[in-house]
């Protein structure tokens, strides 16, 4: 049995498809707590992992009296990055309730691709590229269907609420009414008026025309390549990078590789989530 001080749900994905909007709403409800940081990255990061169970349970101290309590880290989808994540977490409880996030694949492949430039992560500063070469990190986590044949290896589909984006948006209420539901809490109680969207792609910083150019890397790099990372880091954003004010354009090749990776499984998905295999479009 899980103990008064150890989780009894998970967000476990997808990234960019809502989680941090959808936990914040979660824990406005008086009966539930959500750890900060909203994402501790336990069960998939080894550096992390590394820390032992102690420290993981100690995020939880001040949950004593709420009824559900948990995290959100959208990591725990990406099984094809973080192999051994779903293991570990069934290996630690199988009586966690848990919450799968999907949201329409090419908004949410341009999405996550702002988040990790805006956060400096090693990618690519030309969306194309990015994708292209980036394969298992921002394309292959949108196999819905296939990431969750995985968990269900392990837990039952009944402990699996999948929640798409789109009607977190449009009906919200009776999203999270089912959500309260499956974590075991009254919806009556839950402070929706303080609900916002946050984490906002729009709220990004990317990179300007001048830094995706071969030569203008080169230029950023050797201007900065002295520098403390963090003076660096700073400087970089504060020069070449631009806020968001429009999305990323796709290339043929780019958009044919998404359509090749996804199409099939996501059809699949939607049909057995009763859904039209057009409900996001035609994945083309």
């Amino acid at each position: 049995m899980v103990s008064k001080m150890t989780p009894n749900y998970m967000v476990v994905g997808t990234p960019k498809a809502g989680t941090t909007s959808f936990c914040k709403a979660l824990s406005l409800h008086p009966d539930v707590f959500l750890t900060n940081p909203k994402e501790p990255f336990f069960f998939c990061a080894d550096a992390i992992y590394s820390k032992g169970l102690e420290w993981y349970e100690s995020l939880y101290q001040g949950s004593e009296t709420a009824q559900a309590r948990g995290e959100g880290s959208a990591a725990y989808s990406m099984s094809e990055v973080f192999p051994h994540t779903i293991e570990r977490i069934a290996d630690y409880s199988r009586e966690l309730k848990l919450f799968f996030l999907v949201r329409e694949p090419y908004s949410r492949i341009e999405s996550h691709w702002m988040e990790l430039v805006n956060q400096d992560h090693h990618v690519r500063y030309d969306f194309n590229k990015a994708v292209q070469e980036n394969q298992n990190i921002l394309i292959h986590s949108g196999n819905y269907l296939r990431q969750l044949q995985r968990w269900y290896e392990y837990f039952p589909k009944d402990a699996i609420k999948v929640v798409f984006f789109e009607e977190l948006i449009t009906q919200p209420d009776m999203v999270y009414r089912d959500c309260f539901e499956h974590l075991g809490v009254d919806f009556r109680k839950w402070d929706n008026h303080r609900a916002v969207h946050e984490n906002r792609s729009v709220d990004k910083r990317i990179p300007n025309r001048f830094l995706t150019t071969k030569w203008g890397g080169a230029f950023v790099q050797a201007l900065c390549g002295k520098l403390h990372p963090r003076t660096a880091r700073r400087l970089k954003r504060r020069l070449f990078f631009k806020k968001v004010s429009g999305r990323p354009e796709w290339s043929a090749d780019t958009r044919l590789l998404v359509q090749a990776q996804l199409k099939a499984d996501l059809e699949t998905f939607l049909l057995n989530h009763g859904k039209p295999v057009d409900y996001w479009g035609t994945l083309t």
